[in-house]
C-alpha cells in the first residue's frame, strides 16, 4: 500500500522549519550532516542513531540501515523497548555521496517518527545505483508536479534530504554560480553534495528548481 507522506510544500515547510530551528546545522558553508542533522533526528526520535563505517569493497552497495528493537526483561521504571538505528556507509563512497546517503536516511528516521509504528528488527540494503537512478529519473516525475500535490514516503523523504542540503538561505548563492557558468561539478563541490544533485536541481526538464523556489517564496509571502 502507498502510503502518502505529505505534499511538495509541506517538506519545502518542514526542510525551513528544521534549519530555522538548528541555527548550527547551515552556518558554515555546508550544511553539517555529522554530527550536526544527526543529533537533530537523535533528539526528535528519542532513538539511539549512529553513523558508522561498512567495511566492505563492495561497489555497488551504498549503505545498509539496521533497525533493531531490544525486547529484554520488562523493567516498570524504564522502556519496555529500546529502538536503536545504524546507518552503516560503504568506505568506496565519496564524500559527497556518503553525506547524501547519510542525509536521506536520516530524513527517513526522522519521518517514521510518529507517522508509523516500530516495526522490529530490520535491516534495508541501499546500492549507489539506486540512489544515483532515483535522482536520474526524478525528471519523469516533476511533468505536471504541482506544490500541493501528495507525495509517497520515497519522493517525499528524497526531496527533504535535498532541500535540507541545499538550504533556502544558501539558494541564492547556489544560483549565482549557476549565472558565472560554472561546471555542475564545481558546484557540487562547493556545497558537498553528489553532482547527480545539482544535475537534478538544474535540469530543464525536471523543472526541480522552479517548483522548489515557487514553493519557498510562497511561505516567504505568507509569513510576510
Amino acid at each position: 500500500m502507498c502510503v502518502i507522506y505529505g505534499r511538495f510544500v509541506d517538506l519545502v515547510l518542514e526542510a525551513r522549519q528544521i534549519h530555522e530551528d538548528n541555527l548550527s546545522l547551515s552556518r558554515g558553508s555546508v550544511v553539517n550532516v555529522n554530527p550536526d542533522f544527526l543529533q537533530i533526528v537523535t533528539a526528535f526520535t528519542d532513538k539511539a542513531v549512529a553513523i558508522k563505517r561498512l567495511d566492505t569493497e563492495s561497489r555497488k552497495v551504498a549503505a545498509i540501515v539496521l533497525q533493531k528493537v531490544y525486547n529484554g526483561p520488562v523493567n516498570l521504571f524504564l522502556q519496555p523497548c529500546t529502538m536503536s538505528e545504524e546507518i552503516l556507509l560503504s568506505n568506496t563512497l565519496t564524500a559527497c555521496w556518503k553525506r547524501f546517503a547519510a542525509c536521506k536516511e536520516l530524513v527517513h528516521i526522522y519521518l517514521r517518527h510518529g507517522r508509523e509504528a516500530e516495526r522490529g528488527e530490520e535491516s534495508i540494503d541501499i546500492t549507489l545505483d539506486s540512489l544515483r537512478g532515483k535522482l536520474v529519473s526524478i525528471s519523469g516525475d516533476f511533468w505536471g508536479l504541482k506544490k500541493e500535490d501528495d507525495l509517497d514516503e520515497e519522493r517525499y523523504a528524497l526531496y527533504l534530504a535535498v532541500e535540507i542540503m541545499l538550504p533556502w538561505s544558501k539558494r541564492d548563492k547556489l544560483h549565482e554560480m549557476k549565472e558565472q557558468k560554472l561546471t555542475h561539478y564545481k558546484i557540487a563541490e562547493k556545497f558537498k553534495v553528489p553532482e547527480a544533485v545539482i544535475d537534478m536541481y538544474f535540469a530543464p526538464e525536471s523543472g526541480y528548481k522552479n517548483l522548489s523556489v515557487e514553493s519557498n517564496t510562497d511561505l516567504v509571502l505568507k509569513v510576510d
